[in-house]
């Protein structure tokens, strides 16, 4: 089961890098692509620019489990996982309290822009 889950997730990042996925690419297919066990060092720079749109004006809530998976896939997903901290930082002055904390424990413990958490607090 595990080697058929790679063998998917190797496709989707062909496919994702090899293929002009832009009107496919929704929310809930990025949440699931970033669940996925990724060639990520094959597919974090195409999957960053298709995830910009996206992502734009999504709350913190729906940026948090895209987070939560690229933190489980570190260090290989460590580009990914910077954007969508980076991202996530510029909400959590308005996001809920509980949101908020959600995402600078994600940085923590996944050791992304470790620098800023204190100011973030």
């Amino acid at each position: 089961r595990s080697e058929a889950s790679q063998d998917f997730a190797y496709l989707v990042s062909d496919h994702v890098r090899k293929k002009d996925v832009k009107d496919d690419l929704t929310l809930e297919v990025l949440t699931l692509i970033c669940a996925m066990p990724l060639p990520w060092k094959k597919c974090s720079d195409r999957l960053k620019k298709l995830a910009d749109p996206i992502l734009e004006d999504q709350p913190l809530e729906k940026v948090l489990p895209i987070l939560n998976s690229t933190v489980q896939a570190l260090p290989a997903s460590q580009p990914m996982a910077e954007y969508l901290a980076n991202h996530a930082r510029t909400f959590l002055k308005k996001a809920d309290p509980a949101a908020a904390a959600q995402v600078l424990e994600a940085m923590v413990n996944g050791g992304l822009l470790l620098e800023k958490v204190p100011r973030d607090l």
